[in-house]
């Protein structure tokens, strides 16, 4: 029996050669944003797609796509700002699977907006405190992103400027504000503009009322050697002086002696660029030496020497020419326009009481603001445009007078006595001009009388605006 002939070889069905896989887009070193669309293409090397995966940092990036063309969309806000890497990872009908090569790309996104406001809260002083002289004013504050600044505010108006970093305080000087009530709050803000604003706390301030000074004129003192002294004016002495007078010595050993009763006392003089050194006695003992050299003279004549808190009773001032001058003045001169003493009760000749305009007895309405200034008598004053501002003082006395600024800026006021219109006054001058006397009644029957300064929001061709100035008040 012959051998049975071999069986015919069957072909084999085909192996699969697999898939290629290749990303199309993004490109590989691209920087996206927002939303974009990965995608990829597969290239079939005898296998069926099954589907297509991407993956971004090794995790899956949305669902399988099944369908060519194959993509995915992707919000890059949900990853962090920086590289990242993206593959596309196809799988065949048979479920093996083939990748792409890496795409590296690079996320940058704008932050989110920043929409939460920062939270703040006064922690001192408490609410319902009384305080007085300096005090700090604190609060915490704490913001999402951080704090920016944080703004302290007296009755609405900022107190100092903003605090830009953690402690947050500010420093209040209460005498600047009038004895009472007054609101505290805190505004902090972030960086993206978000404030917000403290609860109120409501604080009493209570401050000692200022002590009255008394203004006693250079005739108040005794000068010797007499003829060692001259008289001046303002004129003459380029400023202006108090009551427009005042004396003036280079002699060597010349005095101006002031005896007085009070707590403290001031010698008002004028520095100027011939001026020199004066020695001051204070009950007899040398207490200082004074340069009253200086390159400009001021507008005004002003407070040379100050001492205070004395005992109550008399007391001697004297200012005594030295004789001498620093190197650069061109004279030994001393001037001696007047003495301020505080508390008084008696002192060397007839007296002005002046009364600051910060003294609680004035009374103010509409909108006032203080400036200071050395060359201003108490170094402040305070000024209004506002055609509803008053600022009046009850007074007992004989006569008053409304010191005042002249300027450029100044405009017209009127003056009422116990509530009859007295004078419009107008306020302009070509340069400015410190501790001007602007009214003056006197002869007045003793006793109470009101004085009331009337801003009329006007002003003369002349003047660029409607600004009143109130230094103080001289009552006799």
């Amino acid at each position: 029996m012959s051998p049975r002939p071999a069986l015919a070889q069957l072909p084999l069905p085909p192996l699969p050669g697999g898939l290629v896989v290749t990303m199309t887009s993004p490109a590989s070193g691209s920087t996206v944003a927002s939303t974009i669309t990965v995608s990829a293409s597969v290239s079939p090397l005898g296998a069926l797609v099954g589907g297509v995966q991407f993956k971004l940092d090794g995790a899956n990036l949305g669902a399988e796509d099944r369908t060519a063309p194959y993509a995915v969309s992707w919000n890059t806000t949900g990853a962090s700002n920086g590289t990242h890497t993206l593959r596309a990872v196809a799988r065949d009908a048979l479920g093996l699977h083939y990748s792409s090569s890496p795409v590296t790309v690079t996320v940058s996104n704008a932050p989110p907006a920043d929409t939460t406001p920062p939270t703040v809260s006064l922690t001192s002083p408490g609410n319902g405190a009384t305080v007085s002289g300096t005090t700090a004013v604190n609060a915490t504050a704490s913001d999402n992103v951080g704090v920016a600044g944080v703004q302290f505010l007296v009755d609405g108006v900022a107190l100092g400027t903003a605090d830009t970093a953690a402690p947050y305080t500010v420093s209040w000087n209460t005498t600047g504000a009038s004895n009472g009530s007054h609101t505290l709050t805190a505004t902090a803000r972030d960086a993206a503009g978000n404030r917000t604003t403290s609860s109120p706390v409501t604080v009493t301030v209570s401050n000692a009322a200022p002590p009255t000074t008394t203004r006693f004129e250079e005739s108040a003192a005794t000068l010797s050697p007499a003829g060692a002294w001259t008289a001046i004016n303002s004129a003459g002495a380029g400023a202006t002086l108090s009551g427009d007078s005042g004396v003036y010595t280079s002699a060597s050993g010349a005095r101006a002696t002031f005896t007085f009763s009070g707590t403290g006392v001031s010698w008002i003089g004028l520095p100027c660029e011939i001026c020199g050194f004066a020695n001051i006695y204070l009950e007899g003992a040398l207490v200082a030496t004074v340069d009253t050299y200086a390159a400009s003279r001021p507008a005004a004549s002003k407070a040379m020497f100050t001492t205070s808190g004395l005992t109550a009773g008399s007391h001697t001032l004297v200012v005594e020419a030295s004789g001498t001058q620093n190197a650069a003045s061109g004279g030994a001169n001393v001037v001696v326009d007047a003495f301020d003493v505080q508390g008084a009760t008696s002192g060397g000749g007839s007296g002005k009481t002046r009364i600051e305009e910060n003294n609680p007895s004035v009374i103010y309405a509409g909108s006032w603001f203080t400036q200071t200034r050395t060359d201003l008598s108490g170094g402040s004053v305070v000024e209004s445009s506002d055609s509803n501002g008053t600022a009046s003082l009850t007074f007992n006395g004989t006569g008053v007078s409304w010191i005042g600024f002249r300027g450029p800026w100044a405009g017209i006021a009127q003056v009422y006595l116990d509530g009859t219109l007295k004078a419009t006054v107008d306020t302009y001058g070509p340069t400015e001009q410190a501790q001007v006397v602007m009214y003056t009644a006197s002869g007045l029957a003793a006793g109470s009388h009101t004085v009331m300064i009337k801003v009329t929001g006007t002003w003369s061709p002349a003047s660029s605006s409607a600004w009143v100035v109130l230094d103080a008040f001289d009552v006799m």
